[in-house]
């Protein structure tokens, strides 16, 4: 009688540690990574994929979302598992995010609670990924001789040691028998700063000259960086207030006319893009 008690708290003591253990295990093992997107001109924004995995299927698995300067989640909605249905992954499409040409943050948060007797339980794990979503200024222009011009300011950001704007020209001619000249040409402006002006020909080996193209020849294109080294406060961003004004110009034929503009004003102690507030 004494055997067979000891042998049933042994038992009992075996299965509690088996419980506690394997809840204790529970876990997000995989997850999104932070990224950033584009979106080139919808009104409503752009959609993302998120996701995560767990070590053992889940119950529920809420997510939340954290905008670009503010300090609190929103729930946004729950993932099912449970006896019928075990998962360990669960996904995520928040849509029409909406960026900005600085980036704007969307922090995005998932919860996991485990199957548990009494479920959600007070077990769980987190974890967050953010996503930053650049609206790009981008235009382009057919002229009467058959060139095609395309100008894109792709971010105008601060990085945490930068103020910069990353632009793209493009040009191609589609009109046989014809010949044009291209070049393009940045400016960027940080007030208090100063100015910096690019004129680009066409290749990597600093030619003087536009480049000639026709439709034999291969497209003109050139993306670059141009920015400046931003103040910066020591307790972290920005020290000042200060405006950002770009441009980026194609020249195709002598023909001045095309441009596309561009303005971002940044904070002081803005922080650089991808990052939040704790």
């Amino acid at each position: 009688m004494k055997r067979l008690l000891i042998l049933s708290l042994i038992g009992l003591f075996g299965l509690s540690c088996f419980f506690v253990g394997n809840s204790e295990a529970f876990e997000i093992v995989e997850g999104s990574r932070d990224a950033e997107d584009y979106n080139y001109g919808h009104s409503q924004g752009i959609w993302h994929m998120a996701h995560v995995k767990t070590s053992a299927p889940y119950y529920t698995v809420e997510w939340y979302i954290r905008e670009s300067g503010s300090t609190e989640f929103v729930y946004q909605r729950t993932s099912y598992g449970g006896d019928n249905d075990p998962k360990v992954d669960a996904y995520f499409w928040p849509y029409w995010l909406s960026g900005s040409i600085k980036g704007s943050r969307f922090t995005i948060k998932a919860v996991a609670y485990p199957m548990v007797e009494n479920p959600p339980g007070t077990i769980m794990d987190t974890h967050t990924h953010i996503l930053t979503v650049f609206n790009p200024k981008f235009d382009s222009r057919n002229y009467d001789d058959g060139t095609y011009v395309y100008g894109e300011l792709t971010r105008q950001y601060f990085d945490g040691v930068q103020i910069s704007v990353d632009y793209i020209g493009h040009a191609s001619l589609w009109t046989k028998g014809k010949q044009t000249t291209v070049y393009s040409n940045i400016a960027h402006e940080l007030s208090g700063v100063g100015k910096k002006d690019e004129n680009h020909p066409a290749d990597d080996f600093n030619n003087p000259v536009p480049r000639k193209l026709s439709v034999t020849t291969e497209p003109y294109s050139r993306y670059r960086t141009l920015g400046f080294d931003a103040r910066l406060n020591p307790k972290g961003g920005l020290l000042f207030k200060c405006t950002s004004d770009a441009y980026i110009r194609v020249v195709a034929g002598g023909r001045n006319d095309f441009k596309v503009p561009s303005q971002a004003i940044f904070g002081a102690g803005e922080l650089p893009y991808g990052e939040s507030p704790e």
